[in-house]
């Protein structure tokens, strides 16, 4: 078997016996305001996708980028997408796992839009839950599994309880630009198990 594997194994069977003895208790955040360790360009425990990088065929530099920025006391994540590049996802290296008594997930944060573009009509800067299963593959047919931002708007909570699909083992987020460009401001991001 392999060690990735084991390890998926050990992190289930682990939650299941954690599940079983606080069945009774209120669940706590599986995430809950990372701590956000820029090293160079990158920040540590975090990776990008979509268009991002260059390009080795074309020569294109993509210039979305995730940044820590602090201001007025407050740090926060920069997420920069260009409209013209508009699909680019930030998200942790590592899945969370699920617990088998969890039926859903509530995904709340403060954002800051800036700058918008929407390419489509459905748009927007997305908290993208990706869900998947025991054999660590993706589940296609989640569903609604996003909260959606489509408008400039000033800092804003907002938060939104997703269902867990039926066979979900673990669970990425994402911070995400799709059909739609700008500059998203996110801080106080947590995600808790109902």
């Amino acid at each position: 078997m392999k060690l990735k594997e084991s390890l998926r194994f050990a992190i289930f069977f682990s939650s299941l016996e954690c599940g079983i003895a606080l069945a009774d208790s209120i669940p706590q955040n599986i995430l809950s305001e990372p701590d956000f360790v820029q090293r160079g360009d990158t920040i540590v425990g975090w990776k990008s996708s979509g268009f991002v990088g260059t390009n080795s065929s074309t020569g294109k530099v993509y210039e979305n980028s995730a940044k820590i920025k602090t201001e007025a006391d407050k740090t926060f994540i920069r997420i920069t997408c260009d409209p013209n590049f508009a699909n680019f996802a930030f998200s942790p290296d590592n899945r969370l796992p699920l617990l088998p008594a969890w039926s859903a997930l509530t995904v709340s944060a403060s954002i800051q839009i800036n700058a918008f573009t929407k390419n489509d009509e459905w748009g927007g800067f997305n908290l993208w839950l990706v869900f998947y299963d025991f054999d660590g593959k993706e589940i296609t047919n989640a569903g609604d599994s996003f909260l959606r931002v489509s408008h400039n708007q000033m800092w804003t909570s907002v938060q939104k309880t997703l269902s867990v699909p039926k066979g979900a083992t673990e669970v990425a987020i994402q911070l995400r630009w799709l059909a739609a460009g700008g500059v998203a401001d996110v801080r106080n991001l947590v995600l808790k198990p109902q």
